[in-house]
């Protein structure tokens, strides 16, 4: 009877993790096998996949069996329960941290409120510095408090968000979230990031609002309390952040800057919500200032979507510092591809990487378009979350032992 490939591949895609993995496949039929196959690698799951039956031909010699590790490089295999404390813990604090914070802010809102009623100048004053005393405490210590302080490097040219999809630093950013904190190195076409820029917007906020509140009290013109709040407002919102965006690193000391700022990391010093660390050096120490970062980094993440020799150095430099279940690989793919890196980017990898290495390192697939997600059985900041954890397990252990 001939098999509707179309409908096994919409039952399987209906199963869960669990059920797909426990068909046996002796019980399925060849095409039934290849169709559990590229369902389990589109979820990230490990199985084998078998070979399809061949034609009948004539007689003619064996082919060579394939050499070790020169199949596609897929998503990484399926990730057990051993998971699930950590990133339970991590959604808590997630979540006490968004509910400290908001209360600070409305208690702060609360009081200027409160003050502006009374349309008493000293109670205004006292209720600014009482919302710069909760800026304070919601953007350094509640940070302190709940941030993740591990430090996970992750190597990429930055780019914006593509269009119509999602940049590689929107997943990481928020897969991380109170499980470490990003720290990623830019060279000099780098412009800012305004996230990493915002902890400084929110800390100056307040003092705009002073100066703006002192002149609505001090000036009779409403033009120039107006000017002097759009003034305020503009730099800080488009000015702050460009200053603010990134930290530099000079030529001359770049290592010992480099294990100062991670060393801020683990201790927790990193002001705002969503903050990432970004350093910027210059082409000169660009090398020092990578390599030193991942001696001192928990975990490294590297995006291999645009392959070069800077990035076949850093694969290269990381195996070399550290475990390989600590360095994550990751690649875009296109709407239409295979989820696999592409076959002349792990051609390339193979190269420089060990199969037996490679074989243990982490690997993230993302989608280039919105379109892809529906094609996956998770989100893939939950995938990566789970990654990243994994990995962040493994390293503990081996730092224990």
């Amino acid at each position: 009877m001939k098999v509707n490939i179309a409908d096994v591949e919409r039952r399987y895609r209906a199963m869960t993790d669990e059920d797909l993995l426990g068909l046996r496949p002796a019980d399925l039929t060849t095409e039934a096998r290849l169709c559990r196959a590229r369902e389990a690698a589109r979820r990230g799951l490990l199985v084998e996949e078998p070979e399809p039956e061949p034609e009948p031909e004539p007689q003619s010699e064996p082919e060579p069996e394939p050499e070790p590790g020169s199949g596609p490089i897929l998503a990484s295999p399926l990730i057990g329960n051993e998971v699930e404390p950590l990133i339970e813990d991590a959604y808590k604090r997630i979540d006490r941290w968004g509910r400290v914070r908001a209360g600070v802010f409305t208690l702060s809102s609360l009081v200027d409120f409160f003050a502006i009623q009374q349309q008493s100048f000293g109670l205004l004053l006292g209720a600014i510095v009482f919302w710069l005393g909760g800026v304070i405490a919601a953007e350094i210590f509640l940070p302190l408090i709940f941030r993740g302080k591990a430090p996970i490097l992750w190597l990429r040219k930055f780019r914006r968000n593509p269009r119509g999809g999602k940049s590689f630093e929107f997943f990481l950013f928020r897969a991380c979230d109170c499980l470490g904190t990003p720290l990623t190195i830019q060279d000099q076409s780098y412009s800012y990031s305004y996230e990493a820029g915002m902890g400084m917007v929110v800390l100056l906020l307040p003092g705009v609002g002073a100066v703006f509140f002192i002149a609505m009290s001090t000036l009779d013109s409403t033009s120039v309390v107006v000017g002097i709040f759009i003034g305020g407002m503009v730099a800080l919102f488009l000015l702050v952040p460009r200053w603010f965006g990134y930290k530099r690193v000079a030529d001359s000391g770049a290592g010992d800057q480099v294990a100062g700022e991670i060393e801020k990391i683990k201790d927790g010093w990193v002001p705002g919500y969503t903050a990432a660390v970004v350093l910027r050096c210059s082409a000169t120490s660009w090398r020092t200032v990578v390599k030193r970062a991942q001696q001192l980094a928990t975990l490294v993440v590297i995006d291999v979507t645009d392959i070069s020799e800077n990035v076949l150095w850093e694969m290269e430099t990381a195996v070399s510092l550290k475990a390989p279940q600590s360095v994550i690989l990751a690649h875009r793919i296109k709407p239409g591809d295979k989820w696999e890196i592409p076959a002349s980017c792990a051609a390339k990898i193979r190269e420089h990487i060990e199969a037996a290495t490679l074989a243990k390192m982490p690997v993230f697939l993302y989608p280039a378009s919105e379109s892809q997600l529906r094609e996956l059985s998770q989100p893939p900041i939950d995938t990566l979350r789970r990654i990243v954890a994994r990995a962040l397990m493994q390293t503990e252990a081996a730092n224990a032992g």
